[in-house]
């Protein structure tokens, strides 16, 4: 029952960032709206993989924004390997980006998008 708990906990909280960013992305640019909301692991990903730019540039765009406490359960092997890995980290943070607006009351659980 805990573990049940936990996972709607999780997408809630999931939810609440994708609402945030996607108010936020269109107010400014999406890289220095995750900073503001603690996102800093994500946004040092992004840039990174050579992304901020395409991520400053005209939207709308939907992320799918992992926190901080999110990225710090990640095996740390794990984050070695896409660190390590610029083209495979891209390919990973852009599985989290869908060209358009997404929002919240629209995502559900088990939901596909269209890439």
């Amino acid at each position: 029952m805990g573990s049940h708990h936990s996972k709607t906990t999780n997408t809630a909280m999931k939810l609440v960032v994708i609402t945030f960013l996607i108010s936020a992305a269109q107010a400014g640019n999406i890289a220095e709206e995750l900073t503001a909301a603690g996102a800093t692991t994500l946004v040092d990903f992004v840039v990174k993989a050579g992304l901020a730019e395409t991520l400053s540039g005209p939207g709308p765009f939907t992320v799918f924004a992992p926190d901080n406490a999110a990225f710090a359960k990640l095996p740390a092997d794990l984050v070695a390997t896409l660190s390590g890995d610029v083209e495979l980290l891209k390919k990973v943070l852009l599985f989290h980006v869908l060209p358009g607006s997404v929002m919240s009351k629209d995502v559900t659980n088990d939901l596909t998008l269209p890439v």
